[in-house]
């Protein structure tokens, strides 16, 4: 990221990194729930840490979309290309 793009969004980005790290613990969960059948033990813990794990996914995808972090997000990037334009 260019370093006014980096800057000049920076109080946006915590909302949706959290978005990002928590899809990413979705994704470690799905790894652990597919090595868990492929040794055939554990697979309903796994099953019901990956379920958990998605629903909380959900909460804060639905947070991040209902606060309006994104649309924010959106507008400033916009007002910073609009701002170093050619």
């Amino acid at each position: 990221m260019f370093p006014a793009t980096r800057d000049g969004a920076a109080d946006l980005r915590p909302p949706l990194a959290r978005l990002v790290s928590v899809y990413g613990d979705v994704n470690d969960r799905v790894v652990a729930y597919h090595a868990a059948q492929s040794v055939g033990r554990g697979v309903d813990e796994r099953a019901n840490d990956l379920a958990t794990t998605f629903a909380d996914a959900l909460d804060q995808q639905r947070q991040v979309l209902d606060d309006g972090s994104i649309d924010r997000l959106i507008e400033r990037l916009e007002a910073i290309q609009r701002a170093h334009r050619r």
